[in-house]
C-alpha cells in the first residue's frame, strides 16, 4: 500500500539528476521554513509596536494626569465655595493651574497624538478645558444673573405694549449653580439633548416659585455674586423633589459699578 502511494514521487526522483534532486528538497523544505520565518517576523513586530504604543500612551497618561488632577480639586472645592477675596484668590489658582496643566497636554498631544490617534479624544478635552477656563475667568453665576436682570427689564417694557393688546404677561427667573449632566437623552425615533440633574430641577422649582419680575437664586448663586447683586433672603422653600427646605434669595437689582 506505502509503496504504490509514493511509487510516482520514486518514479519522479529516480529521473531526476542529483543536483535537480537537492533543489527540489531545499525548495520542499524551504517554503516552509520561509513562511514559518515571515510569520515569526510579523509576530515580533506586532509585539514590539504594542509595547512601543504602550510606552507611549503611558507618557501620555502621565501628562494628563496634572490636568485632571486639578480639575477634581476644582469640583471638590466648589462644594464648599469662599466668598468675597478668598473665593477670588481661589478661583484665579484654579484658573492658572489647569491652563498651565492643559498647556502640558497640549505639547505632549502634538508630539505623541498621531501615533495614538489622539485627536477627536483631545478635541473633547481641549472643548471642556475651554468651558471650565471661561467659567473661572468670569464666573458663570454673574453671566446668568445679568442675563436675568435684561430679561426682567426689557419684558417691561414689552408688558406696557402688550397690555394695550389685552395681554398681561411677565416673567419669572430661577437661577441655581452646580453640576449637570448634559447629552443626548431618550431612544432610537426620539432623541432630545439636554441638561439632568440636581441642579436643573432647583433652578426650574425657583423659577416655579418666582412671581412676575422675580429672580429667584440659590444660596450658593447669591454667595458667588454677592459683589454683584443685592438680594435678600426669602428663606427656606418647600420645593417639590428636594427632601429639605432650600434656602433662596431675591434678586433685587444690581450693584453701582465700583
Amino acid at each position: 500500500m506505502k509503496r504504490r502511494l509514493f511509487a510516482p514521487a520514486v518514479a519522479l526522483m529516480d529521473r531526476l539528476t542529483y543536483p535537480r534532486k537537492f533543489l527540489l528538497i531545499s525548495v520542499l523544505f524551504g517554503i516552509p521554513l520561509a513562511l514559518a520565518t515571515y510569520f515569526l517576523f510579523g509576530e515580533i513586530n506586532d509585539s514590539l509596536e504594542i509595547a512601543r504604543r504602550q510606552v507611549v500612551g503611558l507618557r501620555y497618561l502621565e501628562a494628563s494626569q496634572p490636568l485632571f488632577r486639578r480639575i477634581q480639586e476644582h469640583m471638590e472645592e466648589e462644594i464648599s465655595p469662599l466668598r468675597g477675596e478668598a473665593g477670588e484668590a481661589r478661583r484665579q489658582r484654579q484658573l492658572a493651574e489647569i491652563t498651565e496643566a492643559f498647556a502640558v497636554l497640549a505639547r505632549v498631544q502634538r508630539e505623541l497624538g498621531p501615533i495614538l490617534n489622539s485627536a477627536q479624544r483631545f478635541g473633547t478635552v481641549k472643548s471642556n478645558v475651554e468651558t471650565l477656563t471661561y467659567e473661572l475667568s468670569r464666573p458663570g453665576a454673574e453671566r446668568a444673573i445679568r442675563m436675568a436682570v435684561a430679561m426682567r427689564d426689557r419684558v417691561k417694557e414689552l408688558a406696557v405694549r402688550w397690555e394695550k393688546l389685552g395681554y398681561e404677561l411677565d416673567v419669572g427667573v430661577g437661577i441655581a449653580q452646580g453640576y449637570a449632566t448634559i447629552g443626548a437623552i431618550g431612544f432610537e425615533g426620539r432623541w432630545d439633548y439636554g441638561a439632568i440633574g440636581t441642579v436643573t430641577n432647583l433652578a426650574a422649582r425657583l423659577c416655579g416659585e418666582a412671581k412676575g419680575g422675580q429672580i429667584l437664586v440659590s444660596r450658593r448663586v447669591a454667595s458667588s455674586a454677592e459683589a454683584l447683586v443685592d438680594a435678600e433672603p426669602v428663606g427656606a422653600l418647600t420645593l417639590k423633589g428636594f427632601a429639605r427646605p432650600v434656602p433662596a434669595s431675591l434678586v433685587t437689582g444690581l450693584k453701582p459699578a465700583s
